[in-house]
This record gives structure tokens, sequence and C-alpha cells, in this order.
């Protein structure tokens, strides 16, 4: 992604359309590279708040859920998604286009189909997101608190030990 906003991006926004014609292959092609990677990355975004939802609410399951296997799977199938939600935007139905006038990416034609593919595949992760960092911050917060109640069990039986202990001095 990087690259390609250094290497496209860029330039097309220094240089408007002396770099880059709004229809042009090349801006086709490389907002479609990007949206592989950032669909990849959005979904990879969803699956590592899992990965921390099941480490810390769900320890013992762990090991069995995220074998280094079972991991690479996953990764591999987060590309192949990735891939699959940003194919489309190659096709003239759908394409995606960065204009260098107002900074922005574009849908072309405005009213196509494809903007919900897009709005699924980052909504979808976003809600994976806030449901699983809401578990993992009460489960935090409930563990926070019983580890005070234990604490200060333990503190008022050491402080009755040693009472009992000192009246039968």
């Amino acid at each position: 992604m990087t690259i390609i906003s250094l290497g496209h991006l860029v330039p097309a926004t220094a240089f408007h359309g002396a770099f880059l014609e709004f229809h042009s292959i090349r801006n086709i092609f490389m907002i479609f590279v990007y949206d592989l990677f950032w669909y990849t990355a959005v979904l990879q975004l969803g699956l590592m708040a899992c990965n921390r939802l099941v480490s810390i609410v769900y320890p013992m399951q762990y090991k069995v859920l995220f074998t280094p296997r079972n991991t690479y799977f996953i990764i591999a199938m987060l590309y192949v998604f990735g891939l699959s939600a940003s194919l489309p935007s190659l096709f003239p139905c759908c394409h995606i286009l960065w204009d260098s006038n107002f900074y922005i990416t574009v849908y072309e034609p405005m009213d196509t189909w494809y903007k919900y593919v897009d709005m699924f595949v980052n909504s979808v992760s976003l809600i994976v997101m806030i449901i699983s960092y809401t578990i993992i911050i009460y489960k935090v917060r409930e563990s926070g608190k019983a580890m005070a109640r234990y604490r200060l069990n333990i503190i008022s039986k050491v402080i009755t030990y040693l009472f009992k202990r000192h009246e039968t001095i």
C-alpha cells in the first residue's frame, strides 16, 4: 500500500492530469492492487481481534484454534477474500478511481453495487472488532475486580491471623 501510495497516488496528486488520466488503465489497476491489500488488512484486523479475544477470554482453546498451520491457512484465506472483494473493481461496472482534483477515490459509475461490497467488508470487520474488544474489556475489568476481592480476602486473613496470634502470646 505504501509503494502504491508513493508511486501512484502522491505523483497523481502532485501533478494531476499531467501524470494520470482519470479513466486510465494504470489508475484502475493501481487502485485494484491498493484495494486488494486494503481489504486483506481490514480482514486481518478482524482476525487479530478474534485472536486476542480467544487468547484472553478462552485461553485453553487458544492453542487448539490458533496452531501455526491453522493460522497460515486463515491468513491465506484472508488474501483470497481480499482478492475476491477487490476483483470486481477491474470491471467497467465497478471501477474505483483516484480523483486527484478532489484527493479522493470515487466509484465509477456512482450508483454501482460494488459500494455495498466495500461497505459490507469494512463494516463486518469493524463490528467484529467492536464486539471482541468490548468482551475483552469486560473480561479484564471483571478479572481486576476478582483480583481486588482476592487480595482483600488475603489481607484480612493475614491480619486476623496476626491478631489471633498476638492475643495468644
